[in-house]
């Protein structure tokens, strides 16, 4: 269905003068992506008003380098950096400067998909007449809303959805606000299928916390990645605004209730960006108040705080003092390893430590009771005792719940220290833990009584708590595991880089 589409953005138009051009900048910009933009697209500011010549700024020229060097790339920003008209400026110039392409625009819903194009549809009509590519066809179809020009190249825009672009190919793929989407899981599944013959994904948004599938997509991009995804991942922050200065961050802060809001909105660090303001468990957490470098002091005792598991197992060492502060220092996290190679590096980095074994308690999951797989035909307790780990204690039933209380307080009163140098997981597993929440019958969003399991930061929280509430148990004696004395095993040796 053809239908005349209202250019929003045309009260203007008569404004723009473009300079005299000659022949050789046409064909220039024809081929080179970054001319193109710089010297014959024009937009509308983010604060309105008169459209404006594109100029790429520094940032943005990086952002469009990498686009065109990488099949896959993830952009986490800071808002109103103008990197949505970067990806559709470029996408513009694919299909109006390169026969037989296809630019595929996906958004939230249909009512951004079609603003999107819109922006397309302006770009386009305020090209010269020497590199506008003539447009055959011109939908806002609820189907198919699309664009499609004279030398065979379209550009569709369509919201995220179950079977979204099914059917399609695509050279390239804008994937837009993906933190927002409903259906990302699903559209990203789709949209592998139709660049599966080459072509390119761009994925750009802003966070919304961390229990989405654009965090994931993010967290798959990093260097040392568990589970790397390969895209190729870009963080632009608030500052890399060139009109943006220490004075306008401030200015512009003082606007939101309180700072972590303002750091969500525009981001100096990635994790910044993904730390939801209302879903943050442990909101009390600030690096700059709870971290502080460890230096051993023999006078206090070490406690360990110990979570099983064959894919995620973690022990965090922490010295108690006075009976009032914990200091955690120690991190360890192993992968793919039985309880008995866990159990081994306990006991490695004990010794690294200056501990002994046996006389350094560790609060531990009760259900490590219980023969798993990875311990083989014994507990997981049993085996960390023959490791010469034998002081077990355990709160029974452990409550996830009291174990997040108890931390909250001691971030509160200040009597809960992290060397974040020595345990970099631990420190972004207290910026990312968000609360568990749910839907109403009314349908508005309310808050669980304990934090979100989301398989990875979990283990980071469960070890420590673990080890703070046998410390400080909330009410009762502590159960200390029983079973056969220690005895001394043979074990591998490990370095100290396997250590925090």
């Amino acid at each position: 269905m053809v239908v005349v589409v209202r250019d929003p953005f045309s009260r203007a138009a008569d404004l723009l003068d473009p300079p005299k051009r000659t022949r050789t900048e046409y064909d220039r910009a024809a081929e080179d992506p970054e001319f193109f933009i710089d010297q014959f697209i024009w937009l509308v500011p983010a604060a309105g008003g008169d459209p404006e010549r594109f100029r790429l700024w520094d940032f943005q020229r990086t952002v469009l380098t990498d686009i065109r060097e990488q099949s896959n790339v993830v952009v986490l920003k800071a808002r109103q950096l103008g990197l949505s008209w970067v990806s559709l400026a470029y996408g513009l110039w694919l299909g109006n400067c390169n026969p037989g392409q296809t630019v595929l625009i996906l958004s939230r819903n249909l009512g951004a998909a079609i603003e999107l194009l819109d922006r397309v549809r302006f770009m386009h009509k305020h090209l010269p007449p020497e590199l506008q590519t003539r447009i055959i066809q011109d939908t806002n179809d609820v189907k198919m809303p699309m664009v499609v020009f004279a030398n065979g190249s379209r550009v569709i825009s369509l919201p995220s959805t179950e079977d979204t672009g099914s059917g399609l190919t695509a050279q390239l793929i804008i994937a837009d606000e993906v933190s927002k989407w409903k259906w990302a899981v699903e559209t990203f599944t789709a949209i592998l299928a139709i660049i599966a013959g080459g072509g390119t994904i761009i994925a750009i948004s802003t966070a919304k916390g961390t229990a989405n599938y654009y965090a994931r997509l993010w967290a798959g991009a990093q260097p040392g990645a568990e589970t790397p995804n390969g895209y190729w991942p870009i963080f632009i922050p608030s500052s890399a605004h060139p009109r943006r200065d220490d004075a306008w961050l401030r200015r512009e802060s003082k606007k939101y209730p309180d700072l972590r809001r303002f750091k969500q909105e525009h981001p100096e660090k990635a994790l910044d960006a993904f730390q939801l303001a209302d879903e943050a468990v442990f909101s009390e957490f600030d690096r700059s108040e709870h971290h502080a470098p460890w230096k051993r002091e023999p006078q206090w005792p070490v406690w360990r705080g110990i979570d099983f598991g064959y894919h995620h197992a973690v022990c965090y060492w922490m010295e108690i003092q006075a009976d009032r502060l914990a200091h955690i220092f120690g991190e360890l996290h192993c992968t793919e390893l039985t309880t008995e190679e866990f159990a081994a590096q306990i006991a490695h980095a004990d010794a690294l430590y200056g501990l002994e074994s046996g006389a350094c308690p560790a609060g531990v999951d009760p259900a490590g009771k219980a023969r798993t797989s990875q311990s083989g035909t014994e507990t997981d307790h049993i085996t960390l005792r023959r490791h010469g780990i034998a002081d077990l204690r355990m709160i029974e039933p452990s409550v996830p719940s009291d174990r997040v209380d108890l931390v909250k307080q001691l971030l509160r009163d200040s009597r809960l220290l992290i060397d974040c140098q020595r345990c970099p997981r631990l420190a972004d597993a207290m910026e990312q833990a968000q609360w568990e929440s749910k839907r109403a019958p009314t349908g508005e969003r309310i808050r669980g009584e304990s934090f979100q399991k989301d398989g990875f930061h979990e283990h980071f929280h469960d070890a420590a708590g673990y080890g703070l509430a046998n410390v400080w148990p909330a009410a009762g004696p502590v159960t200390i595991s029983a079973g056969p004395a220690p005895k001394t095993v043979r074990t591998r040796r490990y370095s100290t880089s396997d250590f925090g």
